[in-house]
């Protein structure tokens, strides 16, 4: 599934397209081309997309979860998004956690920055935009197993490369999680990085 419109359900897994940033090498015999990763995003540790998703923090009062992501552009280029991240879930084997998701707060609770519509953000270097997931531990069924997700694939939009982060979801049996649109960050909002990430092509 994507996370470009504002719903939608998730069969298997929500759905990230990746994506390689780089550019190609021919071969000195005119054989097969390869990729090489940029050089600047190399040098400095920075993902090939030109940006690291970290988890920033995490509110789990009352049954009504809430978990915040940065996205910093560690690269040397400007960095644009418009919309939602595209992000799947897995349980702790690994595996695809099915939940319905989509851009806004899905009727969760009421949160009107989870509802605003995207704008278009241009993160020059070292700039950061914030995301956040939206979700309630609620078990209304108690023949229905709890859906539980211990890590996440979070890209900057469907179709770029994906990032992968622990995150512990307790979805209960509602199996919805809201998504908050890209929105930049003021300085004096910015938080330390988190450095429980790895890039994931």
């Amino acid at each position: 599934m994507r996370l470009g419109g504002k719903c939608g359900v998730v069969g298997a897994s929500l759905l990230v397209m990746v994506s390689a940033c780089g550019q190609a090498s021919a071969a000195s015999d005119g054989g097969v081309t390869s990729r090489v990763p940029q050089p600047s995003a190399v040098a400095s540790g920075c993902p090939a997309e030109g940006v690291r998703i970290t988890r920033t923090s995490y509110d789990g009062a009352m049954g009504l979860r809430l978990a915040g992501f940065e996205m910093a552009n560690c690269g040397t280029e400007p960095y644009e998004v418009r919309g939602y991240p595209d992000v799947r879930l897995y349980d702790a084997d690994g595996e695809p956690v099915t939940v319905e998701a989509g851009g806004g707060s899905l009727g969760i609770a009421v949160l009107p920055d989870f509802d605003a519509p995207p704008t278009t953000v241009l993160l020059q270097p070292g700039e950061i935009a914030s995301t956040a997931l939206l979700w309630r531990n609620l078990v209304t069924d108690s023949t229905v197993d709890a859906t539980l997700a211990e890590s996440l694939d979070m890209a900057p939009l469907a179709g770029r490369s994906s990032q992968h982060l622990t995150a512990h979801i307790d979805l209960g049996n509602t199996t919805k999680l809201g998504v908050k649109p890209w929105v930049e960050e003021a300085r004096s909002n910015r938080s330390a990085p988190d450095e429980s990430t790895s890039n994931k092509a």
